[in-house]
């Protein structure tokens, strides 16, 4: 019992210092959460200023120019005032020729195009709230003895807490696989488990006449899943937002194409893409508000506004 008791106490060091240190990763995870935010935060201050001071800057030539224009006409008209007086007909045709001809500039020149009008803030509440849900600093798993728990994240533990192989396993939950939409039945051929932005996500391939990748996850207490059909051409297309570019892969990882071409990048902000029963790759530009249409070799076609998106039928670009 003594010997029982030694080891308790060197456990109890060793748990409050491993506990010392999950605290020390939750705050370092939230303090980077929050050194992001702040870098975003004083990009757009950076970017506000720049262009607030350069309307308040025109918006004070105007002024200037507006009373220096004040001032020249209180003069022309106190010397009209005394030409008139003077009862010189010379001296008021004089007079009258130069007002015709516009002496007085009241705005100046100003190059048009480049002046600006206003400025506003464009803030996604929606986008920015759906963030901030899907933020995960970490999940606490409590392991009981006796239970073995398939489904927690590995961790770095010392040999008091290593795994014991003679134990019982016990059936924690089981997954259906199959989603809405798919027609056949499935065959899950392989299966990996990823953490995708803190949250266990269930890859699975579908090798039957299903040809897909489907991924299995728990948010916010409830079931989603993702598929990516891969069709017959067992090509794969990637909508890249860091690199603003489409690329095509094979499924050994080959690339078929990118658009654009490297040191021609046109896309902003590429999200969402899907190909056509023709071959034709529709991705969406979140930057430029439109859908660009490519070939089936990646070639570019046209840019799709979402102005006229709104006014056809929905399915025509599904």
């Amino acid at each position: 019992m003594e010997t029982n008791v030694d080891a308790v106490k060197v456990n109890v060091v060793s748990e409050k210092d491993r506990y010392a240190r999950m605290e020390h990763d939750i705050k370092s995870f939230a303090n980077n959460a929050r050194e992001k935010i702040t870098l975003m935060e004083n990009k757009l201050l950076d970017e506000l200023k720049e262009v607030s001071e350069k309307h308040i800057e025109q918006l004070t030539a105007d002024l200037k120019s507006g009373k220096m224009s004040v001032q020249m006409y209180r003069q022309q008209t106190e010397l009209i005032d005394r030409i008139l007086q003077s009862e010189c007909d010379m001296d008021v045709y004089e007079m009258y020729q130069g007002c015709e001809a516009g002496d007085v500039d009241a705005v100046g020149d100003v190059d048009l195009k480049k002046r600006i009008a206003k400025i506003m803030l464009r803030q996604n509440e929606a986008m920015l709230s759906r963030a901030l849900d899907d933020l995960q600093l970490g999940e606490i798993d409590v392991q009981y003895d006796g239970m073995v728990n398939l489904e927690a994240t590995p961790v770095s533990q010392d040999t008091s807490n290593m795994l014991d192989l003679k134990a019982a396993p016990v059936l924690q939950d089981t997954i259906n696989v199959k989603v809405a939409g798919g027609e056949n039945k499935v065959y899950p051929f392989d299966l990996t488990v990823l953490p995708v932005n803190g949250t266990d996500t269930v890859v699975i391939t579908d090798y039957n006449n299903n040809n897909s990748v489907t991924s299995l996850y728990t948010r916010n207490k409830q079931r989603h899943h993702s598929k990516l059909q891969l069709g017959r051409t067992r090509n794969i297309l990637v909508s890249d937002d860091s690199s603003r570019r489409v690329l095509c892969l094979t499924a050994e990882g080959d690339v078929v194409f990118t658009y654009p071409t490297p040191g021609h990048t046109t896309l902003r902000y590429p999200r969402g893409i899907t190909s056509a029963s023709t071959g034709d790759i529709l991705v969406t530009d979140y930057g430029e508000h439109t859908v660009a249409h490519l070939t089936e070799s990646g070639q570019f076609v046209r840019n799709i506004p979402l102005k006229m998106m709104v006014s056809r039928t929905r399915t025509e670009f599904v």
